[in-house]
């Protein structure tokens, strides 16, 4: 684990900007991750989170947010995409839904 919140804001960010730099996503709405994302990491503390990196923009998910299997879903109907979990350490590729939901739920969905 990170030894300070800003090093792992800093840590999770840059991991960020290199996936979206590998995968050549987002190709729209690319201030999702420059702007909205970053500004949402920053208020979290960098705190553990699933993030959807796909063509039209990304999208974060958050362990305390509500009805989390339904919103996984419907964010993942937005375009085909990569889900990753940021567990507070580390941004990892989530297979699929399934593993979304249970990463942001830890086994138990809501």
């Amino acid at each position: 684990m990170y030894a300070t919140r800003e090093k792992r804001i800093e840590a999770v960010y840059s991991r960020m900007l290199e996936e979206s730099a590998a995968t050549g996503l987002p190709k729209t709405f690319k201030t999702d991750l420059t702007k909205h994302d970053r500004t949402a990491i920053e208020s979290s503390g960098g705190e553990p989170f699933a993030w959807y990196l796909y063509d039209g923009g990304t999208h974060l998910v958050w362990p305390s947010s509500k009805g989390v299997a339904d919103l996984v879903r419907a964010v993942t109907e937005a375009g085909v995409g990569i889900w990753y979990s940021w567990d507070g350490s580390k941004l990892t590729v989530l297979a699929n839904q399934s593993g979304v939901v249970s990463f942001l739920t830890d086994g138990e969905e809501d």
